[in-house]
């Protein structure tokens, strides 16, 4: 009965982006999101994922696990990367018979990776978006209202003052002088046309992420 509830939600959802790409029979391109028929709706146990690290189990535990959200469904958890920064997990959705993604990564700064020398070239880059002057390459505070974490970020070059163009928008926070959260969404359509568009699309998400702030 889950299933089935599940599958005519997302079917009624599926209509209205009838727009969206679907030509999952060329090869040339990357793997199209399942069918509804062949979905399966489950998100394996931290038992069942590969290379963990106590790091990682604590990631595990803050993501919400759900299995749809906005007619995104669960595909996969990636837990493995390459040498030296295994410091992230990652929760994967797609929009069924697409190539629309959403990305949900959890990143632990206190790892060893940042103590290394690549690790410190990197930090800058990716904190670079929480500056003032970070509203020319598209980031933009969450509106106070709705910010359940304080150094949070709506981030897109299309959201430049300036102009510019990206195929995806994120959400990005850092909490507790730790954990880097970063949600992704491949947005070739062009649903998101401010950066308020995204915030309300990921509310209830972000809401049901386990990790608080500390005080």
């Amino acid at each position: 009965m889950k299933k089935l509830f599940l599958i005519l939600s997302l079917c009624v959802f599926q209509f209205s982006i009838a727009q969206i790409e679907t030509n999952c029979d060329d090869l040339n391109l990357p793997s199209c999101c399942p069918t509804l028929a062949d979905y399966i709706p489950i998100i394996p146990a931290w038992e069942e994922i590969g290379c963990k690290t106590d790091r990682k189990a604590a990631e595990y535990h803050f993501f919400p696990k759900i299995l749809e959200y906005q007619g995104y469904i669960f595909r996969e958890v990636s837990s493995c990367a390459v040498q030296n920064m295994d410091f992230k997990l990652n929760f994967d959705y797609c929009i069924p018979q697409t190539r629309q993604t959403m990305r949900v990564e959890i990143a632990d700064y206190n790892d060893p990776f940042f103590e290394t020398k690549q690790g410190k070239a990197f930090l800058p880059i990716k904190f670079m978006i929480f500056k003032p002057e970070a509203i020319a390459l598209g980031s933009h505070e969450l509106s106070p209202f709705d910010r359940k974490y304080k150094k949070s970020r709506i981030v897109s070059a299309r959201f430049s003052p300036y102009g510019g163009a990206s195929d995806s928008v994120s959400y990005v926070a850092f909490v507790n002088e730790r954990y880097m959260i970063t949600i992704t969404l491949d947005d070739k359509p062009n649903r998101f046309k401010e950066p308020l568009d995204v915030e309300k699309f990921l509310k209830d998400y972000i809401a049901q992420i386990n990790l608080k702030e500390a005080k």
